[in-house]
């Protein structure tokens, strides 16, 4: 079943919100009730527009801001606070799990 117009703008909506603040963690539900729109709706209408999940959306955005912080010279510490990760750990696992490689090891490879 094809989402609705409004589902579809709610989605767009969503993904506004997340990229205006990259450091915030949105949950599906803070992001459906602020859109007045029901979780199930979201998520479905979210994945129609953008091909990916809204968390998979959000971690695709983190860690492609993270690329362009390491390029720039910034240390993990320094882009898990930018970013809103709790400490570099928590980084370093979220940057490997969608890349394949620690951000250091990433650093050296394509910078």
């Amino acid at each position: 079943m094809r989402p609705s117009d409004y589902d579809l703008n709610c989605a767009v909506e969503a993904k506004n919100l997340i990229e205006s603040d990259i450091r915030y963690h949105y949950t599906i539900s803070d992001l459906a009730h602020r859109l007045n729109i029901g979780e199930k709706r979201l998520k479905i209408a979210f994945k129609c527009n953008f091909d990916k999940g809204i968390f998979e959306y959000l971690q695709t955005l983190k860690v492609d801001k993270a690329k362009e912080l390491l390029t720039n010279g910034a240390s993990s510490k320094e882009i898990a606070i930018l970013l809103g990760y709790r400490n570099a750990g928590s980084f370093s696992r979220a940057f490997k799990k969608t890349t394949g490689m620690i951000p250091q090891k990433w650093k050296e490879t394509f910078c």
